[in-house]
């Protein structure tokens, strides 16, 4: 197929699938791969060497879907696609060596979680447009001064657009970064514990700036870059173990904003809105 540049993948559907125990969990690397859909699917990776023993990769393609994959204990990335069209919809990603979950060209993230990963930045973006909707991304650990829980378009000069709503980071060591060339919206997003005191890192007008906790919500509002941001503890029921659904005082509760089209759920199926407004993150309040 690949001689007469036909997809080496078209049309191709994985559901109720475990992976247990393999140093590379499910991978496309023949490529192209397109109208891929992975589905309800658990990779436990066993470790490996190298920073291609991904749990989930993508080389190339268009039309990638998951949706409640969970992948967890990779040596390299959780979750690594290079294809186009690419939704990751209540998705999970836990104690991988190195990025979490890392698109290429373009995707949105909706009812997600990643937490505890390594490598310089938690969730990577490189080009292409982007949204992060009712998601959370926690306990990303990298030493040094350049460690991001999100970074976006890092050594890439082609056009890029990101949205972030209704989303959580915390406890990471870092904050975010944008490059020069990239369009930003942070709007409803709720943040806590960066370690080393940076929310945002951003070149805007011209300027190379970096957004402290006090500064988030005015600066980020009178910059045009989003506005209901807000730095306070979420309130998670049992983070260490994994649960990051709300306790009932939680500042995220009722914080959100509506995200057209979706999700009209949240991660587990129940109606987003339960109060006046969405909660901030994957999971509604007193479900």
């Amino acid at each position: 197929f690949r001689s007469r540049k036909e997809p080496a993948v078209d049309g191709l559907l994985i559901r109720d699938v475990k992976v247990i125990g393999a140093s590379l969990g499910i991978s496309c690397n023949a490529g192209p791969c397109n109208n891929l859909w992975l589905e309800n699917i658990k990779v436990q990776s066993a470790p490996g060497t190298g920073s291609g023993a991904d749990a989930v990769a993508v080389e190339s393609g268009e039309n990638v879907v998951l949706v409640n994959v969970e992948v967890s204990g990779a040596s390299a990335d959780g979750i690594d696609i290079k294809a186009s069209r690419v939704l990751v919809w209540g998705c999970t990603v836990h104690h991988v060596q190195r990025n979490g979950l890392k698109l290429w060209k373009g995707g949105d993230i909706v009812n997600t979680v990643v937490h505890h990963t390594g490598a310089d930045a938690s969730v990577v973006f490189m080009e292409g447009q982007y949204r992060m909707v009712n998601s959370l991304v926690a306990y990303h650990n990298y030493e040094g001064d350049k460690s991001y829980n999100l970074t976006a378009g890092h050594g890439i000069r082609q056009a890029l657009e990101v949205s972030l709503v209704n989303s959580i980071y915390y406890n990471t060591s870092g904050g975010m970064y944008f490059a020069d060339q990239a369009k930003v919206k942070v709007s409803h997003c709720l943040f806590s514990g960066m370690q080393n005191g940076n929310i945002m890192r951003i070149n805007h007008a011209g300027k190379a700036l970096t957004l402290t906790p006090l500064a988030l919500g005015p600066r980020t509002k009178a910059l045009g870059l989003g506005a209901g941001n807000r730095v306070a503890k979420p309130g998670f029921m049992d983070p260490t173990q994994g649960d990051f659904r709300l306790k009932a005082d939680s500042a995220a509760v009722d914080a959100g904003k509506v995200a057209m089209p979706y999700p009209a759920e949240d991660r587990d199926g129940a109606p987003r809105i339960r109060g006046k407004a969405p909660d901030i993150g994957p999971f509604e309040q007193g479900q």
